[in-house]
């Protein structure tokens, strides 16, 4: 990793919600840096934030289900196969309750 990806990824990022529910009817929260980051018309800026946590909470507030993009938040993400988006589920207790 060069020293500018570096730095990127050790600042706070700008991130953005889907407008409209995607993947199994949840909205999505994608950083700026995002590889898949659909098109400015079909998203809403969340904020600024030092993490996809921070995102994920603020992004919740008049949507539901909402999730963290699986490519940009890998650690926020949780999987359809532990149930996709719940409201406030983290990660950790979707996998739990999914058994994995």
């Amino acid at each position: 990793m060069d020293a500018a990806a570096k730095e990127a990824l050790s600042r706070e990022m700008t991130y953005y919600v889907t407008r409209e529910t995607q993947a199994g009817g949840q909205y999505f929260v994608h950083s700026e840096f995002c590889a898949v980051l659909p098109p400015d018309n079909t998203l809403e800026t969340v904020g600024v934030f030092a993490d996809s946590g921070e995102a994920l909470e603020a992004a919740r507030d008049g949507r539901d289900p909402v999730n963290a993009c699986a490519t940009c938040s890998p650690e926020c993400h949780v999987p359809d196969h532990a149930g996709g988006a719940r409201a406030f589920d983290t990660r950790e207790a979707a996998l739990k309750r999914d058994g994995v």
